[in-house]
Parts: structure tokens; sequence; C-alpha cells
């Protein structure tokens, strides 16, 4: 009974090892579809269902063949749901592009200060993914403090190329 409840907290650690460090099943995808089917997750919810399924089956019998069909039964039960559950979590990320500092552009927002020496530089308030982000700004004219504007490009990540809205 003792070895089921070992492997049942390795299955265990290894299921919520693969959710937490991101990447750390990747290696056992070899669709390469990110499904978690075969995933550190699900592999992890077998061995740990093996475990529970077995330590389960052995307090109500001694027969050894049906504890094995309980443990495998349990495995797979187990290994499913962790697999709907990786791929859960995947989907609950979101995609990496909808994240991309490219996403400002077309975002308004408020200039904040200009240069004294190029009325056509200074600092721009925009609001991106739900924060306000200040920024450096360029603009074709010359602009003052309140004027809002939209963006136009993005430069590098700290600078935008703004024109005014009317």
């Amino acid at each position: 009974m003792t070895i089921f409840i070992i492997v049942a907290v390795v299955g265990l650690a290894l299921t919520v090892l693969a959710a937490l460090v991101d990447g750390i099943g990747d290696a056992l995808d070899f669709a390469g579809t990110g499904s978690g089917i075969i995933s550190g997750a699900s592999i992890g919810g077998l061995i740990s269902g093996i475990g529970f399924g077995g330590w389960l089956a052995l307090t109500f019998t001694d027969r050894y063949w049906l504890v094995a069909v309980i443990s495998g039964v349990t495995g797979l039960a187990v290994g499913a749901a962790a697999a709907g559950w990786y791929q859960w979590l995947k989907r609950a990320q979101g995609d990496e592009k909808d994240l991309a500092i490219s996403g400002i552009v077309g975002t308004s927002g408020s200039v904040r200060g200009v240069s004294p020496e190029d009325p056509t530089s200074g600092t721009v308030a925009v609001t991106y993914l739900g924060a306000t982000r200040i920024m450096q700004f360029t603009a074709p004219q010359g602009l003052k403090a309140g004027a809002v504007v939209r963006v136009t490009h993005l430069l590098d990540p700290e600078t935008v190329r703004v024109e005014p809205l009317e």
C-alpha cells in the first residue's frame, strides 16, 4: 500500500510542477500542438491516478488483478482530467500577440508634457491593456500639453509617433 501512496504523491507533484513551471512538459508534446494530451501534466495525472487508484483498491480487496484494473482505470481518468485542465490553463493564458506592445498603435492618449526646445516631442499618456503608460512621442507638428492624440507608429518600446485628433 505504501508504494501506491508514494507513486500517487510523485505523480501529483509532477502534475503541479508541469502546471506551475510553464514548458517543463513541452518536450513530451510530440505532436507540437500544445493540446495537453501527452504533456507533463497528463503524465503526472496518469501516475498519480495509478497510485491513488491502487491505494483505494487495496483498501477494499486483496485481489491483485482487480487492484491492477482499478488503478489503471483511475490512472487513465485522472490523466484525462489533467490533460483537460492543462488545455484550459493554456487557453486561459491568452495569445502572446494580443499582449505585444505593437497593439498600442491606434490607441488615443493625451500629451503630458512638451519639450521646450522642440514642440514636436515630449511625453504622452496612453492607456494600453487597461493601464496608463507614459511614453515619449514625436509628432509631425508642434503640440501643446493636454492635446488629445492618436498613436500612429511604434518607434521603439518607449517611443511612439502621434498625430493630433481634431
